[in-house]
């Protein structure tokens, strides 16, 4: 019994260790940060909300739609939320026959500064890539909207 559940407890024991790689470039209230927003109101027809993954090399828990990060360059990895039913009829096969890891994103975050990322699915599946598709203040950012 205790066998089958090792990978289990092992799991449980690393993963806060694990996050905390991923964990050290994010900011804490109160020190200089920039905003990565991964969540799309509806920016374009071609672009979805993307779930981060992993900044810097470190695994991060999951932030429902954005994550504050020291100013510096970041390499940002994800996975796009692409509506299947969108998919019909312009993926041949649908999406789930092509769900692959996407290149990362690199962005210099500046303090003060929302960066909104989401998954260009412009083409084939293996042409789509994460991008930053908007820029703005982080005072024009409306967490209300969100």
């Amino acid at each position: 019994m205790l066998r089958r559940l090792m990978p289990y407890l092992m799991l449980l024991l690393l993963s806060p260790m694990v996050w905390a790689q991923g964990m050290k470039s994010t900011a804490t209230p109160g020190e200089p940060h920039g905003m990565v927003i991964s969540s799309v109101d509806n920016p374009g027809n071609s672009i979805f909300a993307v779930n981060i993954k992993n900044i810097d090399g470190g695994e991060i828990p999951p932030f429902p739609s954005g994550v504050w990060l020291k100013p510096g360059e970041h390499q940002i990895k994800g996975f796009g939320l692409v509506d299947n039913a969108w998919t019909q009829g312009r993926v041949r096969g649908g999406f789930d026959r092509y769900r692959r890891k996407f290149e990362p994103i690199t962005i210099d975050v500046e303090e003060g500064m929302a960066y909104y990322i989401g998954l260009k699915t412009v083409g084939h599946p293996s042409e789509w890539k994460l991008v930053v598709w908007r820029t703005e203040p982080l005072d024009n950012y409306d967490v209300a909207k969100r």
